[in-house]
Parts: C-alpha cells; sequence; structure tokens
C-alpha cells in the first residue's frame, strides 16, 4: 500500500524505558485513495531524517513537512500491516513509565500489536525486498521497547483493589490499532 506523509511530531521515549529520553517520530500517514490517515512510530536513522528537517521541532507539537523534503521521505510505498506476538504479556505506559487505564481504570493490557512493514522493490528484478529497520521483528521490538512493559512488572498493583482483574484482563488481551 502506498501513503503520503504529511506530518510528524517529534516524541521522547517514556521514563523507565531502556532507551528513556531517545528522541523519536509519529509520523502521520494518509492513503491516497481514501483520505484516511493514521500514525506510525519511527525510531532511529529513520526518525532523524525526520527530525532534522525541522531541528526546532518542539517535543508533542504536530509538525507539517517542510517544502524542501525529499520525495523518498514524502511517500512511503509497499507498507503491511503485521501482527507481532510479544515475548510475554505487556501493558502499554505513559510518558511517566506509568500504565495506561482504559477509560474503565484498567490497564492496557496486550500480547501483541499491530505494526507497519515497509518493503521496496528490486529495480532489476522486481521482487520486494523488506526495507532495512522495518522487518516485523525490528519494528514489533521497537514498539514493545518504547510503549510498553511487562505485565509482571505490575503484578502488585490492584485495580479496583483486585489483583484477579488483572489476571482476567491479560487473558482477553489483543491487540491494538496499527502503529
Amino acid at each position: 500500500m502506498l501513503y503520503n506523509v504529511i506530518s510528524f511530531t517529534k516524541q521522547v521515549v517514556p521514563q523507565g524505558k531502556q532507551n528513556a529520553g531517545v528522541n523519536y517520530a509519529v509520523v502521520t500517514i494518509e492513503d491516497p485513495e481514501d483520505g484516511e490517515q493514521r500514525e506510525v512510530p519511527v525510531f532511529d536513522a529513520e526518525a532523524k531524517r525526520y527530525l532534522d528537517l525541522v531541528p526546532n521541532a518542539v517535543v508533542g507539537a504536530v509538525t507539517p513537512l517542510p517544502q524542501n523534503t525529499p520525495d523518498n521521505l514524502k511517500v512511503w510505498k509497499n507498507c503491511f500491516d503485521k501482527e507481532f506476538t510479544f515475548p510475554e504479556t505487556m501493558v502499554r505506559v505513559n510518558a511517566q513509565g506509568k500504565p495506561e487505564l482504559n477509560k474503565f481504570g484498567q490497564m492496557r493490557i496486550r500480547k501483541s500489536v499491530i505494526v507497519m512493514v515497509r518493503m521496496k522493490r528490486d529495480n532489476e528484478t522486481n521482487e520486494l525486498a523488506i526495507r532495512k529497520g522495518w522487518d516485523l521483528a525490528t519494528r514489533g521490538t521497537s514498539v514493545m521497547n518504547a510503549f510498553y512493559m511487562p505485565l509482571r512488572v505490575f503484578a502488585n498493583t490492584t485495580q479496583g483493589g483486585e489483583a484477579a482483574g488483572i489476571e482476567s484482563q491479560a487473558q482477553g488481551g489483543t491487540a491494538e490499532l496499527p502503529v
């Protein structure tokens, strides 16, 4: 699938994570066929390419792509959603490393997450190959390391006074929206 890059937001990996304090970008992409937009976190060298476009970008502020953005950063081709299964049950955490809660006050517990995998077309053989850093394992691990912590870390945390609620919630953990 092909997407147009609309903007990006500079973010910082939450406290309590192995790579806490590291800048990354959340890129807003749009499907040119139906206008549907989504946000995709981008890490490491790829994030640096976007962050270098606007060196004074403010953390959390949406930054439109500048006029001088290279074409290869304006359009993403051959993108596919894949499910990444976590090695253990995980909890989504906020910028302070605390569990994010849903509208019922329950931790956001997941066993997997949907991530975007990007491929490129070989201009000689016309075959698709995975872009460096965009394979399922790399993307899934990056998302896990930036946004999730193991449920076992919060095992003594009770929700509504009952530890059993955590276990029943973990049983039903499903994939989140794509990232």
